[in-house]
């Protein structure tokens, strides 16, 4: 995802984005070898404006993943939420 920042304001601007597994694996190709598998597309839903020079963003991250127990080693669904700013 590329952000115009040449085009935000004070005023903010909501930008969505998903990003999928074929996402991921193409910007960390490392991640295929952790054994951790993208379920859910991680979804972004963010609120973008400047404040004087600095760009504020806000928003938050959802998505899923399947990795291991580190102790039994058994695969289980891990939900992800997060509040980003």
């Amino acid at each position: 995802m590329k952000l115009n920042v040449d085009r935000m304001t004070a005023t903010p601007t909501e930008v969505c984005f998903e990003a999928t597994a074929d996402w991921w694996a193409g910007r960390c190709p490392a991640s295929a070898d952790d054994g951790v598998e993208i379920l859910e597309p991680f979804a972004f839903v963010l609120s973008v404006s400047t404040m004087g020079e600095d760009l504020l963003i806000e928003g938050s991250m959802s998505g899923a993943i399947r990795v291991a127990c580190s102790r039994c080693v058994e695969r289980y669904r891990q939900p992800l939420r997060e509040d980003l700013r």
